[in-house]
């Protein structure tokens, strides 16, 4: 009987003794497998009396080189972290959350949430402290504001911000290039009105139209070159704004995000580019030459004194090749063709080219140029630039000084005929005289 109860005993012992020892295996089990660095160091000294496999791995010891060692020593931590460390655990009994810089054996630095808390094992002050690896998010970090700043930059060259408006509230936020270019500071009023203040009086009751309309009515895409009075200077600014709309379950649009340009710069070389091109234009058609331009396909322009040279207008020759308005052959006897292509290919390989020319007017009759052909580069194409000088007048006056001076040669052949012949018969007479006074 007292075996039996003995032995009864003894059994219970035992099974209370199983949990604690499943217990026991299960945690160093949690321990040392866990994917989160975990030491545990005496307080005092703060020596480390056990780490895990992932505090290996991540610093690059051994576990031999760790344990009886300080962190300290081992230069995994930096003496100003520590010490901010004993601060926080002192002040507040724990530290939950805080970011170190860590050394590797291999001096490569590491990154970790830290936190710590202390415990008591068999009556000794013990601190275990738990660590995560947050190298990949430090480094997302990194390139995020990499990215940002490379954002800005960009944005800063081409002058380009962006926004995001809240349809719902009527505010929008905007990007530092954004407040730049509409020279507003942190506190301006970033709703529609507040933008229709920066829009240039002329054109607010069209942009508020476009965004009521265009774009919340019909549900299509911001996209419009306006014009603003930066808030700074006054100064008058063109900007383009862009924005894709954002819809909800209902298909109602909730969120407009899009970017805005400063496009002054361009607009001002497009008016510089419009001004020169109408003084060109004024110059071009009150030429008193007829002017052409032409490349491999034909005429590309003509002013209007070129087409009167062949009764016509500047539309009947546009797109024409010269070719349909020369006769077969020029006075010369040679194909007009083979003139015309000399001259083109000279002209193109950079030689000036100045040559008479016989074209025909839309009613077949013939009548004499000169024509000066030059290269001319027009818009990155290499074309050719004729201009055409009627020369009818002064060929009818050469021809009249020609015949003039063919007169003028027989009369100079007569005079001297004339002359010759008068001194033959002043000898004759002479001799007559003589003859009869005898």
């Amino acid at each position: 009987m007292n075996e039996e109860r003995q032995l009864d005993e003894a059994w219970k012992i035992k099974k209370a003794e199983d949990p604690l020892g499943e217990s026991e295996e299960k945690f160093s089990k949690i321990f040392r497998q866990a994917p989160i660095l975990i030491t545990l160091s005496d307080i005092p000294t703060g020596q480390l009396l056990d780490v895990n496999d992932k505090f290996l791995e991540i610093s690059g010891y051994a576990r031999e080189e760790v344990i009886g060692r300080t962190v300290l020593e081992l230069g995994w931590i930096s003496e100003e972290q520590r010490s901010r460390m004993l601060k926080t655990l002192d002040e507040d009994g724990r530290v939950s959350g805080m970011e170190l810089s860590l050394r590797r054996k291999d001096k490569r630095e590491v990154f970790c949430l830290y936190y710590g808390e202390p415990i008591t094992v068999n009556g000794n002050k013990r601190l275990l402290s738990i660590a995560q690896d947050i190298n990949e998010r430090k480094q997302a970090e990194q390139k995020l504001r990499e990215s940002e700043a490379m954002l800005s930059q960009s944005q800063q060259v081409a002058r380009i911000g962006h926004y995001v408006y809240d349809i719902a509230d009527g505010s929008w936020s905007s990007s530092v290039m954004l407040d730049e270019i509409f020279g507003i500071g942190p506190r301006y009023a970033r709703t529609v009105d507040g933008w229709l203040r920066i829009v240039h009086a002329e054109q607010r009751t069209d942009m508020t139209a476009y965004l009521r309309d265009h774009v919340l009515r019909d549900k299509k895409p911001f996209d419009r070159e306006y014009r603003i009075t930066r808030l700074t200077d006054t100064a008058d600014r063109w900007v383009h704004g862009r924005g894709n709309l954002e819809f909800d379950a209902l298909g109602q649009p909730v969120k407009m995000f899009g970017t805005i340009q400063d496009i002054t710069e361009r607009k001002v070389a497009e008016a510089a580019l419009r001004e020169k091109e109408a003084k060109y234009r004024l110059l071009f058609e009150s030429a008193n030459d007829g002017i052409f331009i032409h490349d491999e396909t034909g005429f590309l322009d003509c002013n209007r004194r070129g087409a009167e040279m062949y009764g016509l207008r500047p539309e009947d020759i546009i797109g024409h090749s010269p070719g349909e308005f020369a006769p077969e052959r020029q006075p010369n006897g040679r194909l007009s063709a083979d003139v015309a292509g000399e001259k083109i290919r000279a002209a193109m390989s950079g030689i000036p080219q100045i040559f008479e020319w016989q074209p025909v007017r839309a009613d077949g009759s013939p009548f004499d140029v000169e024509v000066t052909l030059t290269r001319l580069d027009l818009n990155g194409k290499k074309c050719l630039q004729a201009i055409v000088r009627d020369i009818g007048e002064r060929k009818r006056l050469e021809q009249m000084l020609s015949q003039a001076q063919k007169m003028e040669a027989v009369g100079r052949l007569a005079g001297g005929i004339a002359h010759d012949f008068n001194n033959l018969l002043t000898v004759i007479l002479g001799y007559s005289n003589l003859l009869l006074n005898r």
